[in-house]
């Protein structure tokens, strides 16, 4: 679902978001979400490498920016079994934060890292993902699938308790209301074109940034 919307922004159609009905993907079986997550983050990461002509000559283009669709603080209640899915969700980032720095140095600069570590030692209550920080990681991750620092596999691999780190804190976010869901994304999307610059930086002078 990803390319048609690339290969249509490049070509100079326009794109706009149409109702689809509450017709939803099945949800993969256990033990598949390892390769589907590699599977479409290589996808999207391999169709960045292909257009890196294109999207490195647009400016950011849109007025929204994170701070003006702020998320109210109101918390209700998580229902158990979506709290049990998060608190794994957190389970793993934390599992990884303790056994993946070796390998996350080769990618992460130290700021991000150190901001990592803040968001590890904080109350899963309260878990948030930062979106600036977010947008950094996944950039990161492209720039170094780009440059293959290291096996793609084993890179995607340690992406993907970032990526449920993310998920986690989306969740919590959303708090169960698709308005607020709604809000959190255009935070996030906002985020990711504030920080494109810093994307495009590293993309023509990695040495420069070389974390």
């Amino acid at each position: 679902m990803l390319w048609p919307v690339a290969e249509a922004s490049s070509a100079g159609y326009s794109v706009r978001e149409v109702e689809a009905g509450d017709a939803s993907p099945p949800r993969p079986q256990e033990g598949e979400f390892n390769a589907l997550f590699q599977s479409v983050a290589a996808s999207l990461f391999t169709d960045i490498e292909a257009k890196a002509s294109y999207w490195q000559r647009f400016r950011n283009r849109s007025a929204l920016t994170a701070d003006k669709i702020p998320l109210s603080a109101d918390h209700a209640p998580i229902p158990a079994e979506t709290g049990s899915e998060i608190g794994d969700m957190i389970d793993a980032f934390l599992l990884a934060q303790a056994n993946l720095q070796e390998i996350w140095s080769l990618v992460l600069p130290p700021q991000s890292r150190l901001a990592l570590k803040k968001l590890s030692l904080g109350p899963a209550e309260s878990f948030a993902f930062d979106p600036h920080l977010w947008a950094r990681v996944v950039y990161d991750f492209t720039l170094a699938f780009h440059l293959r620092t290291l096996n793609r596999g084993h890179l995607l691999g340690a992406m993907m308790p970032l990526y449920l780190a993310w998920a986690a804190s989306h969740l919590l976010a959303a708090n169960n209301d698709p308005a607020r869901a709604e809000r959190h994304i255009e935070t996030t999307a906002a985020c990711f074109e504030l920080e494109k610059s810093y994307l495009v930086s590293r993309w023509r002078w990695p040495d420069r940034f070389n974390p």
